[in-house]
């Protein structure tokens, strides 16, 4: 769908920032979609400037305090001051309200408590026509929504963050001569057999992720991998992570609909407090009246980089709420989850062992590495971390 304003539809510059990362409009830039920008954010923020369509250092800083008051992230986690599809996409709905003579509440809304609406009589749901929904401001970002534990501490069935030599626990009888050979190696021969494997199943991805290996001192190191990265897209592309996305925007979707029907709508009491079991046995902590999706995530057999270099699924990780937004009088909201799947780059015991894909050279080579050479050749956490903005109705 295009942009919906009247300030905003038709531009085609400022549509293609709202459909291309690579479209976003940055400091420097100058025409009329810069004075659209610049009229938008003196309505909706005041702002001090001047709509003369130059993007300069004035209008660069009162994109910045939009983005702030809103909390509308870039994919490192930070404010900027670039228009991108985020940021367009809010200027957009807020001056859709604005034309229509309605406001917004989110994090950077009208107040700092709870603001009552009346729901136009096209909107009414159970609550009732012209009954007043209270919004709650969010105020928890970033916000647990669901969490699954990884196991990090080595024991008997789980030690591949261990570094430690002589191992623990214990190489068993058939582990022993399955690395005995191996032991004695020159590390530039390790090295080769490891990383041609990952080269040949992963590629430049399995490459970046040996380097990291290699160069890294300290065990449970944890490696940030976003979808600027190689291994951040193959995920993406996950139909797997897809799947759940939609199903913990569904999920969310439906919890603020309940919350609504009750007359008040509170994103913060959606908040991951319960201790639970998940799906492969690991600690995971939920809410009740929230998210059921977790993103301990399967990896099928046939996306082999991924298996390559991450395995049969993630080890645990977490869905989190870092910003939203709401608008009683029509009944929406926009809101952005950051997706954090958690792996370990390292070998177990077992791993030396058929049957394949473990007992091959590489996972040979990599179990040498990681208990008998150093400094260096230390296990780490693989830390992949996704964004995804989402907009929908809550009645």
């Amino acid at each position: 769908m295009g942009l919906q304003s009247k300030l905003f539809k038709g531009d085609a510059k400022l549509e293609a920032a709202a459909n291309s990362d690579p479209a976003h409009i940055a400091p420097g830039a100058k025409g009329s979609h810069v004075g659209k920008i610049q009229q938008a954010l003196i309505k909706l923020d005041g702002a001090a400037i001047t709509a003369d369509s130059a993007y300069g250092p004035a209008t660069a800083t009162a994109v910045a305090a939009f983005k702030q008051k809103r909390q509308i992230l870039n994919f490192a986690g930070k404010i900027d001051n670039i228009v991108g599809k985020k940021t367009i996409a809010r200027l957009d709905e807020e001056m859709l309200a604005k034309e229509g003579g309605g406001g917004s509440v989110g994090t950077g809304g009208a107040g700092k408590f709870g603001l009552n609406f009346a729901i136009p009589a096209g909107l009414a749901n159970s609550i009732g026509a012209g009954s007043p929904v209270t919004i709650q401001p969010f105020t928890r970002s970033p916000m647990i929504l669901i969490k699954t534990f990884d196991k990090r501490d080595p024991d008997s069935t789980k030690n591949d963050l261990n570094n430690t030599n002589p191992p623990q626990p214990k190489l068993t009888f058939l582990e022993t001569l399955a690395v005995g050979l191996s032991i004695g190696d020159p590390v530039s021969l390790l090295e080769f057999k490891m990383s041609l494997e990952l080269r040949t199943l992963a590629g430049i991805v399995g490459l970046d992720m040996f380097q990291r290996f290699k160069l890294n001192t300290f065990p449970k190191k944890v490696e940030e991998f976003n979808s600027g990265h190689g291994l951040g897209k193959l995920v993406e592309g996950l139909d797997v992570f897809k799947k759940a996305h939609d199903s913990i925007r569904s999920e969310f979707e439906d919890a603020l609909k309940k919350q609504a029907a009750t007359g008040t709508l509170d994103v913060n009491a959606l908040e991951a407090k319960t201790n639970t079991a998940g799906k492969f046995g690991r600690p995971q902590l939920t809410n009740p009246d929230g998210i059921k999706t977790s993103l301990d995530l399967a990896i099928p057999r046939s996306q082999l980089q991924l298996q390559a270099v991450i395995g049969g699924s993630f080890q645990g990780g977490q869905a989190e709420l870092i910003a939203f937004s709401a608008d009683a009088n029509t009944g929406t909201y926009t809101a952005t989850f950051k997706y954090i799947m958690i792996d370990h780059f390292g070998v177990d015991n077992g791993d030396v062992l058929g049957p394949p894909p473990h007992g091959s050279p590489g996972q040979v080579a990599f179990w040498v590495l990681q208990h008998t050479h150093g400094p260096g050749f230390c296990p780490y956490l693989t830390t992949v971390i996704l964004e995804r903005s989402v907009s929908g109705r809550f009645i």
